[in-house]
């Protein structure tokens, strides 16, 4: 079985598996075990099958337990890697290349999908933002308004102002015309009064 592996092939299985030139030392040409120098205890195994076209490499940790197991072949481009095999799995069980290509296929369909997600959700939230932006202006807005109209409802709470030294003085003059038998259109003539003015000066002269 061991003349279906060329020194070729076992070099290239060795040289995929290590990290660094020489990593790993035969400990058994019988059943071509190797062991990594690097990582403790760590065994592959290399193993034909019975028609010599697929190579089986065995994985052990450092108690002899297998972990899992790659399944290599020789095709029309040489020596090439197929598929990894769990440890608890039948080999009968593991998956042609085609179906592996496949399934990772739809892996990449899957996460091409997520990327779009989440950058359709990235536009989404910076929209939102924006919009919020734009809601804080305008509630600044409404706030400003708020105060411009509460403080106009304020001065006309207060109503007109109180009567001024002009307006005493003026209701001063309407008294002494009315006093002298002066009419209300000939005292606003005189004075250049409005007649809402005329009456509310008039008014005032009652308080007085």
């Amino acid at each position: 079985m061991k003349k279906a592996i060329t020194k070729a092939s076992i070099k290239k299985i060795i040289d995929t598996y290590s990290v660094r030139k020489d990593e790993f030392e035969l400990i058994s040409e019988l059943s071509l075990s190797y062991k990594s120098k690097i990582t403790r205890n760590y065994l592959i195994k290399i193993e034909p099958d019975e028609a010599g076209k697929r190579i089986f490499v065995y994985h052990s940790n450092g108690k002899g337990k297998r972990q899992f197991i790659d399944t290599w072949e020789n095709g029309n481009n040489g020596l090439e890697w197929l598929y990894r095999n769990s440890a608890n799995e039948p080999l009968s069980d593991v998956k042609t290349i085609e179906s592996y290509q496949k399934e990772m296929a739809e892996v990449e369909k899957v996460k091409a999908a997520a990327r779009e997600l989440m950058e359709q959700t990235k536009r989404e939230k910076a929209e939102y933002e924006d919009q919020i932006e734009m809601l804080k202006a305008e509630i600044e807005n409404l706030k400003k308004s708020r105060i411009v109209y509460d403080t106009a409802k304020e001065s006309n709470k207060q109503g007109r102002p109180k009567e001024t030294e002009r307006m005493k003085a003026d209701a001063s003059k309407i008294k002494e015309l009315m006093e002298s038998g002066k009419t209300n259109d000939e005292i606003m003539d005189i004075l250049k009064l409005k007649r809402a003015t005329f009456f509310r000066l008039k008014r005032l002269i009652q308080q007085m």
